[in-house]
């Protein structure tokens, strides 16, 4: 699994990703379930060529894309922020771009820029941040 990436930054950490599901004792938390559904929306896509029925594939793919945009509304409500939330929201603005589904794409983009202010990326010295800084050293380069 390589780390997605959106132009110079990385999008999903896979080291992240594989520490998160590693340390899963039970069940996975909402956010990293949600942030794998969003990577498999984009996956979903290099499958297309290898099956027979297009239109099929267009109705898997509309039922995830539905799917993964209810849950990040239902994240959002309760408050759970979290970078693999903000990871999975990037996900889901790049493939409805990719998509040409507007204007929901232009305001994912928006709501998607008003949450990183949020979380004070935009400024990280200055800003007030909601997520605390993580403890170890190699992940606060992946932030």
């Amino acid at each position: 699994m390589a780390a997605a990436s959106l132009s110079n930054g990385t999008v999903v950490s896979k080291l992240r990703v594989l520490r998160s599901l590693r340390n899963a004792q039970v069940s996975i938390d909402a956010d990293v379930q949600i942030l794998l559904h969003a990577m498999r929306l984009d996956h979903d896509d290099s499958l297309a060529s290898q099956r027979s029925s297009e239109d099929e594939y267009t109705k898997e793919q509309k039922t995830r894309y539905q799917q993964v945009k209810t849950a990040l509304f239902a994240i959002e409500q309760s408050a759970r922020f979290s970078t693999n939330f903000l990871a999975a929201h990037a996900l889901l603005a790049l493939h409805e771009i990719g998509h040409g589904i507007f204007p929901a794409a232009y305001l994912t983009v928006g709501n998607l820029a008003r949450l990183f202010c949020a979380f004070g990326l935009h400024d990280r010295k200055k800003a007030t941040q909601i997520l605390p800084r993580p403890g170890m050293i190699v992940l606060q380069n992946h932030i």
